[in-house]
């Protein structure tokens, strides 16, 4: 596959691949792209393919958000 005329191939080896599949089947966090004629779909459904992935995983970003709030509220 040509990439650039510097770059003539993009890939990975087959352990990533594996990996990312186990990932995605285990984990449910992670949408691995192996046809490249697929990302631009991917890109453009993405919320939705999330929404729809059920991993039940909670954003950490809104976990640490309530752990502080109730630190600070502790301290007064």
């Amino acid at each position: 596959m040509k990439i650039t005329d510097t770059i003539r191939y993009a890939g990975v080896n087959d352990h990533q691949v594996e990996f990312a599949r186990n990932v995605a089947q285990r984990m449910g966090t992670i949408i691995p792209v192996e046809d490249i004629n697929t990302l631009g779909d991917i890109i453009t459904n993405y919320d939705q393919i999330v929404a729809g992935m059920g991993h039940g995983m909670s954003s950490n970003n809104a976990k640490f958000n309530e752990e502080l709030e109730k630190l600070v509220k502790e301290l007064y």
